[in-house]
């Protein structure tokens, strides 16, 4: 495996009280739980609950029950109302930059790890430096000036790389919750990860990227919101988005207008005139005669 080439994630290993008062089922879920969801922390089970998780951490439901169960009762872990798990912080985690003073830390670590492992197992040690030192040449078939730049800076990486060193493409993982108020201008509240869900599972059909199809259909239902008059203009909800979601995709295949021209008048129901009436001139009125039937 070519580890410079692999999407990995973060395990933390400080031992809180919260996860010290997990079951142990609960922790096998929730690590191995966390290579299996997406960048947001999602993971559709396509409408097979607890079945599908142990299905996809090849565990036994034995296990898988009891860990779901209290991942859940702790909020470590939400079930969306359309079936799929999400990690609330899971980005964070996975997004957060190490300070300045973890990172002489992760340095000292480093170098005690190297010299331990030069004491202990030199001929072990030996091998991943040249194993390294391998990695930064290209095969001597090529100029010996030609030198490749290493995959990596240190030999083990403890934290993702630093934002220089990322291509502005891939800078940042943006998650439903920022999209939603980069689009709308409001905090989405609840539904937010069924809205998500929707465009997530209809953007590979259009060529774009969850996140990319998720932002042009924001901005297509912001659109037709703000389009549709008085009190039947509905909220910029992520429910009202779930429900009108076929419309919205209809804006964005060209299918339909995103502000509708004028309704034609229903018949059967009188219309207020344009403009009102002009005053009867006192006296033009006529003169009318009152009596009794």
């Amino acid at each position: 495996m070519r580890f410079e080439d692999e999407r990995y994630v973060r395990v933390y290993t400080r031992d809180t009280v919260n996860w010290k008062m997990l079951p142990w089922q609960a922790k096998a879920v929730l690590a191995l739980l966390f290579r299996k969801v997406d960048r947001a922390g999602l993971l559709d089970l396509d409408d097979h609950g607890p079945d599908g998780l142990a299905a996809m951490l090849e565990l036994p439901m034995e296990v898988v029950e009891p860990g779901l169960s209290a991942l859940l009762k702790r909020g470590t872990v939400v079930m969306t109302t359309s079936g799929a798990l999400f990690v609330p912080k899971f980005l964070e985690a996975q997004e957060a930059q190490a300070s300045d003073a973890q990172r002489k830390r992760d340095q000292r670590e480093r170098a005690a790890a190297r010299a331990r492992l030069d004491e202990v197992a030199p001929d072990v040690s030996r091998t991943v430096t040249d194993r390294h030192a391998l990695g930064q040449k290209v095969t001597g078939g090529h100029a010996e000036s030609q030198v490749v730049t290493g995959g990596h800076s240190v030999p083990i990486r403890s934290e993702p790389p630093v934002p220089s060193e990322i291509p502005p493409a891939c800078a940042r993982v943006i998650g439903p919750e920022q999209l939603w108020i980069d689009a709308v201008g409001l905090q989405p509240g609840s539904g937010i990860l069924d809205a998500w869900l929707l465009a997530k599972n209809a953007a590979p059909a259009k060529g774009l990227t969850p996140e990319e199809y998720f932002s042009k259909a924001l901005g297509a239902f912001v659109q037709w919101v703000d389009g549709v008059r008085g009190a039947r203009r509905p909220q910029k909800s992520p429910q009202k988005f779930v429900e009108h979601f076929a419309r919205v995709q209809e804006i964005l295949d060209g299918k339909r207008q995103a502000v509708p021209p004028e309704e034609e008048a229903q018949p059967g129901i009188a219309q207020l005139p344009a403009a009102p009436r002009a005053a009867v001139p006192v006296g033009q009125g006529g003169e009318r005669k009152f009596g009794r039937g």
